[in-house]
């Protein structure tokens, strides 16, 4: 399983120490920042299916950032209808 997270930390470096905390307490596959999006993304894929991610939210806290997840976006059934090809729901 995939979570995304909408975070405040803008700084390459303070990413990378943000990972290494991460991967020191959960079990997570893959950690990734993007820090060139808005929303400064943090994507988090768990080992064991599941992303803990209250946890996750609660460590950056720790740590003196804000974490929240970001909600996908579902479209709406016009924008389906007038844009079939282009949207792809996500099971």
């Amino acid at each position: 399983m995939i979570e995304v997270f909408k975070t405040n930390i803008v700084e390459p470096h303070i990413a990378g120490i943000v990972m290494e905390v991460i991967h020191l307490h959960f079990r997570i596959l893959k950690a990734s920042f993007d820090l060139e999006d808005c929303d400064k993304v943090l994507r988090i894929q768990s080992e064991s299916g599941t992303v803990p991610a209250a946890g996750i939210i609660r460590l950056l806290g720790g740590m003196g950032y804000l974490a929240e997840i970001l909600q996908d976006e579902q479209p709406t059934a016009v924008q389906m209808m007038m844009h079939e090809t282009k949207f792809y729901p996500v099971c």
